[in-house]
């Protein structure tokens, strides 16, 4: 693991476009300190908190603290390959050049969007949200239960029989039912009306907690014998709970409403691959 992070930092010279977003409140600590010295040339804390950040999730997972001498190699060896490349003149490059005014591009569009985003999607937007959408959403009522799923009426009124004779229903279940729940008794957990085919739902719906079916209920699958073991409403999720997803889906509605605005103020012209504007293409192409 030490080398794998000390070779993932000398490639970030040369793999920079693609590296994941990065928090650079993260990074703006005071004071921030100077970690190491690479030929007379400074690497401060906030170059490790960026590099930390940039790793893949399984790295970013772990603390900075307990990878601390991993990532400070990493740095070492990153800044010493681009300080080697700097000598050998790769600045002057066309290549380089190119990638280097790619990222340039790459991270001030992020940084961009980063900075309106953090302004508009404040807290105040996304309770409002949340009240519109969530907050007033009535529950959903739910039921759990258990089926016992037979090829045919027949079958199915004989275990009918014996659940009126005292049977117990999981053990049939385990015993008789084709269904996949069958090993588990029959258990079907919670589902919602929805959830279930209508014959189905219907009858399920219809039983208070603690009933069976008293006649079989046919769907495509097959005869079904069914008991409700429990009913609730479920309660809609709090602001919390929904908070990441409404700040992502009021971020999404900014940045294309914002991209709206942008192609409407904007010359753009497209051109296919031999030259010809796409608006406009020729009437025909050898």
């Amino acid at each position: 693991m030490i080398r794998g992070l000390a070779l993932l930092g000398a490639l970030a010279v040369v793999s920079t476009i693609g590296l994941l977003p990065f928090d650079a409140s993260q990074a703006q600590t005071e004071p921030d300190p100077v970690v190491a010295m690479v030929n007379g040339e400074e690497i401060l804390n906030s170059d490790m908190v960026m590099f930390h950040s940039s790793l893949p999730e399984q790295y970013r997972q772990v603390s900075i603290e307990r990878l601390y001498s991993q990532l400070l190699e990493g740095l070492v060896e990153s800044r010493l390959l681009a300080q080697a490349a700097i000598a050998a003149g790769m600045m002057d490059n066309p290549e380089v050049k190119l990638r280097l005014a790619y990222v340039t591009k790459d991270v001030l569009q992020q940084s961009y969007l980063d900075q309106l985003l953090e302004v508009e999607i404040t807290e105040e937007r996304q309770r409002t949200a949340y009240a519109a959408t969530v907050g007033d959403v009535p529950g959903e009522e739910q039921v759990s239960a258990r089926h016992i799923l037979l090829e045919d009426e027949a079958a199915a009124r004989a275990v009918i029989a014996e659940l009126d004779g005292g049977a117990d229903f999981a053990g049939l279940a385990k015993d008789r039912s084709t269904g996949p729940s069958g090993p588990g008794g029959g258990d079907l957990g919670f589902f919602t009306k929805e959830q279930m085919v209508a014959p189905f739902a219907e009858a399920a719906f219809a039983m208070a907690p603690g009933e069976y079916s008293k006649e079989p209920v046919e769907t495509q699958f097959g005869w079904h014998v069914i008991k409700v073991e429990d009913r609730r409403i479920t309660e809609p999720p709090t602001f919390e709970e929904s908070q990441a997803e409404i700040g992502q889906q009021l971020a999404k509605e900014f940045v294309l409403d914002l991209m709206a605005k942008l192609h409407k103020t904007a010359e753009i012209t497209r051109f296919d691959a031999n030259g010809y504007p796409i608006e406009a293409p020729p009437a025909a192409v050898q």
